[in-house]
């Protein structure tokens, strides 16, 4: 079976994860799920780079989907099912006035503390901790061609306390409603040991990210195809991938990119959604699945 999944890069993720029939699984998980396997998913916007930061990366919408939000953590999560944003995997709990997460300051700033989940590390084993958040918050605004350089709310911040490793402690200058896309939503935590402490970002990590706090690792990414193999130090059990690998490959014509799901070249494809009448015109082929994923808001995941 393969997928031509309307604009849904959360929904590739979904089928690749889930799927009942990989490509050459090698062995048999918990719950019946077969382990192994690889899926291929063919690309329509192809990133020009994978730094998280630089605008001519960071910029770009499929680096998010492709690489940012498989091998990132991020403290805050938008969950589609309420429309507003939730607590992520890195955290114990959502910041908000009642639990004392959300503060006032005097001068008109306020204060988000974060707790940091006991259990979350990177890919080799060290724990995330509020060090990693004050480096973030840092490179943000000294990598030089930073997306997040100014109007983000990285440019608000004034303190990161880390006396605690497992609670950050945020102060912005000023009220900044957007503060969960800080750490999370459209941004992400970034490793602090993993550059030496350099917080401008801007002449490393164009090809590679040394690094994952997200239930993939980024093996390999070039000009013509990214390999994604799963993090098995993913501190969430049950959103370990099964699949051996997910191998992205750019198809950025779009009638190359249903056609190589048609003939069998990609399993995986997500037009953008002005292909619907495609989409349903090849629903018919029962070695296709079609569907939309279409998120909260308006917006295609």
């Amino acid at each position: 079976m393969r997928v031509l999944a309307l604009a849904g890069v959360l929904a590739i993720a979904a089928a690749a994860c889930s799927s009942n029939k990989p490509s050459s699984p090698s062995s048999s998980g918990t719950g019946g799920v077969k382990s192994g396997g690889v899926v291929k998913v063919g690309v329509e916007q192809w990133p020009q780079c994978v730094n998280p930061i630089v605008t001519g990366c960071a910029s770009a919408s499929w680096t998010q989907w492709a690489v940012y939000n498989q091998i990132f953590p991020k403290a805050m999560a938008f969950d589609p099912a309420t429309n507003a944003f939730a607590a992520g995997d890195l955290l114990t709990e959502a910041p908000t006035l009642q639990n004392g997460g959300v503060k006032s300051t005097s001068g008109g700033g306020m204060q988000i503390t974060f707790k940091i989940n006991p259990a979350a590390k990177w890919n080799d084993g060290t724990p995330i901790t509020s060090k990693d958040f004050a480096y973030t918050a840092k490179a943000m605004v000294d990598t030089k061609g930073s997306y997040y350089a100014a109007g983000s709310g990285y440019d608000l911040i004034t303190n990161v306390d880390t006396t605690d490793p497992q609670t950050a402690v945020v102060t912005y200058k000023q009220i900044y409603a957007d503060w969960p896309d800080d750490f999370g939503g459209l941004t992400e935590v970034l490793n602090s040991n993993a550059e030496g402490g350099n917080t401008d970002l801007s002449k490393v990590e164009q090809t590679s990210v040394p690094y994952s706090g997200g239930p993939w690792i980024l093996q390999s990414w070039s000009k013509t195809q990214e390999v994604l193999v799963p993090n098995t130090h993913y501190w969430v059990a049950d959103k370990v991938p099964h699949l051996s690998q997910v191998v992205m490959v750019p198809r950025e014509d779009q009638t190359t990119e249903i056609n190589s799901v048609l003939s069998g070249d990609t399993d995986v494809a997500s037009p953008q959604p002005s292909n619907v009448s495609i989409v349903k015109q090849i629903a018919s082929n029962p070695s296709i699945m079609a569907f939309t994923a279409e998120a909260a808001g308006g917006d295609y995941a």
